[in-house]
């Protein structure tokens, strides 16, 4: 949200775009506020993927346990039943 924040406000951000008559510092202003711009943006959309990718390992991790517990559960339920059924019979 904060990337697409910072792309959506460099209108405001930048200002006027100088003109050929302005000054080398006006000019080299300009310039090192959109870099800083461009900068930040791509920092924050790359930390939200890298915090995207985490999560998404996470939940993939937290499923692998909780369908090997699942599994655990079936076999054992299904071995105590077998042996119910035998020590009816």
């Amino acid at each position: 949200m904060v990337g697409l924040g910072l792309a959506a406000s460099w209108p405001w951000t930048l200002g006027r775009v100088p003109g050929a008559k302005d000054s080398i510092e006006s000019k080299l202003e300009f310039l090192q506020t959109g870099g800083i711009l461009v900068f930040a943006t791509l920092a924050s959309l790359v930390t939200a993927s890298v915090g995207a990718i985490i999560l998404a390992r996470a939940a993939r991790e937290e499923y692998r346990e909780e369908l090997s517990e699942n599994l655990k559960d079936l076999v054992t339920e299904t071995q105590e039943a077998i042996n119910r059924k035998r020590a009816q019979d």
